[in-house]
């Protein structure tokens, strides 16, 4: 039985995008991760949900690669939250995917649309 497109949103499609949507929102400005699983969820018209459970550990790698800074926010009468915020190289690194990205939906659309893409190879 095929599965639902609000599926393959949720799956296939995600597994090989969450970074770039993730550095995409942190573009924007810092933010804790229940606030960037939130802001895809709104910015995608309520198409992709983020469970938080799997944007944590994809913030922490992307720390680990120097491409988010984390800092712990602490404001009075308040739980301790940490913020995660768009590096240099992570801004390099967003604009790289971005461009990558766009140029496959150009070619996936080509393909959907049954036109000729312009290589003759």
């Amino acid at each position: 039985m095929a599965r639902k497109s609000e599926e393959l949103l949720t799956s296939d499609l995600l597994r090989g995008n969450s970074i770039t949507l993730v550095l995409s929102v942190l573009a924007s400005a810092a933010a804790p991760g229940y606030v960037v699983t939130e802001l895809i969820r709104l910015r995608s018209g309520k198409r992709i949900d983020f469970k938080d459970g799997s944007v944590y550990p994809l913030l922490h790698d992307l720390q680990n690669r120097g491409l988010v800074t984390s800092e712990w926010e602490i404001r009075e009468g308040e739980r301790p939250k940490r913020v995660y915020a768009l590096t240099a190289a992570g801004k390099a690194e967003l604009e790289r995917r971005t461009a990558a990205w766009r140029d496959f939906a150009r070619g996936v659309d080509l393909v959907l649309e049954g036109e000729r893409g312009g290589d003759s190879s």
